[in-house]
């Protein structure tokens, strides 16, 4: 599953960071969210995602966005 994440999304980093929502030319970056695990039948997805950037940066976060590691 995949999720296209406008600049107006919030994404907060750990620490209360925000995700750059500019490269350094003023371009917008658009966040792209990646489920790592499938969800079990009549269950839910776990929290694990991975956030890659239009910008050709990624994330990874095991706690749905509370945290992000740069890949």
């Amino acid at each position: 599953m995949c999720v296209t994440l406008n600049n107006l999304v919030m994404i907060r980093r750990g620490g209360g960071e925000i995700l750059p929502t500019q490269t350094p030319n003023g371009d917008p970056i658009t966040y792209t969210e990646h489920t790592v695990n499938p969800r079990p039948p009549g269950g839910r997805l776990d929290a694990k995602r991975i956030v890659t950037g239009s910008d050709g940066s990624a994330y990874w976060t095991d706690d749905h966005y509370t945290t992000f590691n740069p890949l």
